[in-house]
């Protein structure tokens, strides 16, 4: 038997009334369920990581300094003069230290877009200053809007002092400066904006045993995780690359 059509016009979609609550999207009862299976499965983080993705895309955490001090780097339009060092002991025990680190940050940093001085150029204003770091003295020799000092603070490479297992950690801070007024003018100044500690530990689970992998390689490894836990700072990553 055919069923008649029901004629009666639909009523016309109805916008929420002065003074209703509007309720955001609730998940479907199935992915409720996914999403808690997901938080008990085991490696649970990364797996959690890859659920919410199913829902909610894969977002960007956004860069501290930028949230901070209003100034995005990536957009380009601000110059920045990086300055990495560590205390004397550090830079003797491990001579290419600071160099390395200094070069995988700049190459994080131009990757994004943000333009940086020229390493000769900022060495030269270092230079100028008795090698000591002061960022008046760095904005009076270079044309730039922001200078970040990068200090190691502590560094070791082994477990407990144990040179069989190789095991990296390494603190420090982090200082951002805005350099307001223009390159040469009276009114010139440096104005700290900035302040951010940072860990590392590399790798973040267990040490290496020294005769699984050669030192010089273990490093390579440790200043690249260490480029990347201070570049954070400065330009947004995605999610996927905190896992």
């Amino acid at each position: 038997m055919i069923r008649r059509r029901d004629r009666t016009p639909a009523s016309p979609p109805r916008g929420p009334a002065a003074g209703e609550v509007v309720r955001a999207p609730q998940l479907r009862p199935a992915a409720v369920l996914l999403l808690a299976w997901l938080g008990l499965a085991p490696g649970c983080i990364n797996v959690l990581a890859m659920g919410a993705k199913v829902f909610l895309g894969d977002p960007k955490v956004p860069a501290p300094f930028r949230e901070r001090t209003g100034i995005d780097l990536e957009q380009g339009d601000r110059t920045m003069a990086l300055v990495v060092d560590a205390p004397y002991s550090i830079s003797q025990e491990f001579d290419t230290l600071v160099v390395d680190l200094q070069d995988e940050l700049l190459r994080r940093l131009k990757r994004r877009g943000v333009p940086v001085a020229r390493v000769d150029e900022v060495g030269q204003a270092l230079d100028a200053a008795g090698m000591d770091f002061n960022p008046a003295a760095i904005a009076r020799q270079l044309d730039v809007d922001v200078i970040v000092h990068v200090k190691i603070e502590q560094l070791t490479d082994v477990e407990n002092g144990n040179p069989s297992l190789f095991h990296g950690q390494a603190q420090g801070m982090v200082r951002g400066y805005e350099v307001r007024g223009r390159k040469g003018r009276p009114n010139r100044q440096v104005v700290e904006i900035y302040e951010e500690g940072f860990t590392t530990i590399y790798p973040p689970s267990h040490p290496v045993a020294a005769d699984q992998v050669t030192h010089r390689v273990f490093m390579q490894g440790f200043v690249r995780q260490l480029a990347d836990d201070i570049g954070r700072q400065f330009y947004d990553v995605y999610t996927r690359d905190l896992f």
